[in-house]
């Protein structure tokens, strides 16, 4: 039905283009796009929880937390030598 127009230079031209088109609109989407992932999107604002995390959030912000994972199989960190 569309195959001859699609298939004629003028036809290929414009799919070509409109693909162009819609890279360059999904890379500036891309660039564009902030990630900001906070738990409190995912609680209910009347929920006991979601009013724990705000107020934790608004008087005991301390800035970022790290994680650190210390990997040594020889060491046993729950034994009280190894915490003297």
């Amino acid at each position: 039905m569309f195959a001859p127009e699609l298939l004629s230079t003028n036809g290929r031209i414009s799919v070509i283009i409109a693909y162009l088109v819609l890279c360059v609109a999904a890379i500036y989407g891309v660039t564009s796009l902030r990630i900001d992932m906070k738990i409190e999107y995912f609680i209910d604002k009347d929920t006991d929880a979601y009013q724990y995390i705000r107020v934790l959030d608004e008087y005991f912000n301390q800035g970022f937390s790290a994680t650190f994972y210390v990997e040594n199989t020889e060491l046993d960190y729950a034994s009280k030598e190894t915490q003297l």
